[in-house]
């Protein structure tokens, strides 16, 4: 899911001997002042497909098989089997994140096997809870909407840790707690050596105390009204996940398998309740331009994904 700490985990892995790209993101003053880690030809990739599929990252969307046969008939298997091709004929071992990639699994796994190659996959978790304060205030999206967001992200995600690939659980604030540790972890479960020097580097010059935000306990979910118990569940399930081995891959099944049946009974209202979010956050945009035409004495925009 977006703003987990997928860049910063990311960036661990070149500790690992994992290339991950020639023609990077850049970084976003504010947002990702480290950079995002993100090849961005696979980003463009995956923004043209949303664009094909009329959707985006941030929309209320169930993501299933469905749409594959659209996209190898527009081409775009066969150009990302292209694209992945020639980036592994430069380096045998690659990485490639993307949070749009966890909707567009399908797709993607499609053209591993079109590229005849070894996958192994990181998945990284956050407290929801921080992820819903940090795209509150990046985006100005609503609460529960971010909630239901990070489910519909994370079900998909969690879905590859008991198809049988090589995978693991990194949760970001464990990553900054003992970078030592959780990098042995992945280094281990990814079957990658571990470069000592390159992890030295990356444990005390690129990871300090300033990229963690805030801190949340699984405890404080209970807390707070837009978490509900599927997320509850999930999160804690996926947890447990990044502090076991081998995962308890029943526990995650079950959580996981549930929240996807709950989030079916959903899908018929999902597209409704994107409208009605979408309407909220204009009305509460128009009363700030209408109330505070400056935007530097807006304090209302502190907190922009509440109702006033």
């Amino acid at each position: 899911m977006h703003r987990s700490g997928t860049s910063a985990v990311t960036r661990g892995l070149q500790a690992l001997g994992v290339h991950l790209g020639d023609r990077m993101m850049p970084a976003t003053p504010g947002i990702n002042d480290r950079g995002f880690w993100e090849d961005l030809d696979i980003h463009e990739l995956n923004c043209e497909i949303l664009q094909e599929l009329e959707t985006d990252w941030h929309r209320l969307t169930i993501w299933n098989p469905d749409f594959l046969p659209r996209l190898q008939e527009r081409g775009f298997v066969e150009r990302a089997v292209d694209l992945l091709t020639e980036k592994l004929a430069r380096n045998s071992i690659i990485g490639m994140k993307n949070p749009r990639m966890t909707m567009l699994l399908p797709f993607w796994q499609t053209v591993f096997a079109g590229c005849a190659a070894e996958t192994r996959y990181v998945v990284v978790i956050r407290n929801p809870i921080s992820i819903v304060q940090s795209l509150v205030r990046r985006d100005g999206f609503d609460e529960e909407k971010i909630a239901l967001l990070w489910l519909l992200h994370m079900v998909s995600a969690a879905e590859v840790l008991f198809q049988g690939y090589a995978a693991i659980v990194v949760d970001y604030d464990r990553m900054l707690q003992d970078p030592s540790r959780e990098l042995q972890r992945m280094a281990a479960t990814l079957d990658l050596p571990l470069d000592a020097a390159a992890a030295s580097i990356y444990e005390h010059d690129f990871l300090t105390t300033d990229l963690r935000h805030s801190h949340h306990t699984v405890e404080m979910l209970q807390r707070h009204a837009f978490i509900g118990p599927m997320t509850e569940a999930l999160y804690s399930a996926l947890l447990a996940a990044a502090s076991s081995s081998p995962i308890d891959v029943p526990r995650l099944r079950h959580a996981t398998l549930h929240a996807r049946k709950e989030l079916a009974r959903w899908e018929p209202a999902l597209p409704l309740l994107d409208k009605l979010f979408e309407v909220a956050q204009q009305c509460r945009q128009s009363r700030s331009a209408r109330d505070d035409p400056d935007p530097q004495t807006d304090t209302d925009r502190s907190n922009p994904g509440r109702w006033k």
